[in-house]
C-alpha cells in the first residue's frame, strides 16, 4: 500500500504539473496567436500601405510625365512667342522708321510748299508794286534796254536800291 500511494501521488503530482505545464504552453501559444495576429494585421497594413504607395507612384509618374510634356509644350510656345516677340519689335522699329520719314517728308513739304508760296506771294506783290508804281510813273526807265526797274530809298543805306532787293531784304 504505501509504495502505491507514493507512487500515485507522484503520478498525481506529475499529472498536475503537467497539466500546470499544458495551461501554461496553452497560454504561451495563445500569446503566440494573439502576437501573430498583430503581426499578421501590422503585414496587412503595411501590404496595403506598400500597395497604395506603389499605385501613388504609377500616378505620380503618370502626373510627371504630364507636366513635363506641357512644360515642353510650354517652353515651344514660349520661344515662339518670344520669336514672334521680335519679329513685331523688328516690324514696329521699321513702322517708327517709316513714320520718322514720313514726318521728315511731311515737314519738308511744308517747307517746301511754304517757301513756294512765300515766293509766289513775292512774285505777286513785286508784280502789283510795279503796276502801282508804273500808274504812278514812278519807275525808271533804261534808255538802252526795254527793261523798267524801280529803286527805292531803305533806311541804312546811302544810295537808292533795287526793288527787289528791298523786298527781299527790307531794312
Amino acid at each position: 500500500g504505501v509504495r502505491a500511494r507514493q507512487t500515485e501521488d507522484a503520478l498525481l503530482m506529475e499529472k498536475r504539473m503537467l497539466e500546470k505545464a499544458v495551461q501554461q504552453t496553452k497560454k504561451t501559444v495563445d500569446f503566440y496567436d494573439y502576437k501573430a495576429g498583430k503581426i499578421e494585421d501590422q503585414l496587412k497594413g503595411y501590404s496595403d500601405h506598400i500597395q497604395r504607395l506603389a499605385e501613388d507612384r504609377v500616378q505620380n509618374a503618370a502626373a510627371l510625365e504630364n507636366t513635363q510634356r506641357r512644360l515642353s509644350d510650354v517652353r515651344k510656345s514660349s520661344q515662339q512667342l518670344m520669336g514672334t516677340l521680335d519679329d513685331r519689335r523688328g516690324g514696329l522699329a521699321q513702322l517708327q522708321i517709316e513714320l520718322e520719314k514720313e514726318r521728315w517728308l511731311s515737314r519738308n513739304a511744308t517747307i517746301s510748299s511754304a517757301v513756294l508760296v512765300y515766293k509766289e506771294l513775292l512774285r505777286r506783290v513785286t508784280v502789283s508794286a510795279q503796276f502801282v508804281l508804273q500808274a504812278l510813273g514812278l519807275m525808271t526807265s533804261n534808255p538802252y534796254t526795254s527793261d523798267q526797274k524801280f529803286q527805292v530809298m531803305l533806311p541804312g543805306f546811302d544810295s537808292m536800291v533795287p526793288f527787289e532787293h528791298a523786298l527781299v531784304h527790307p531794312g
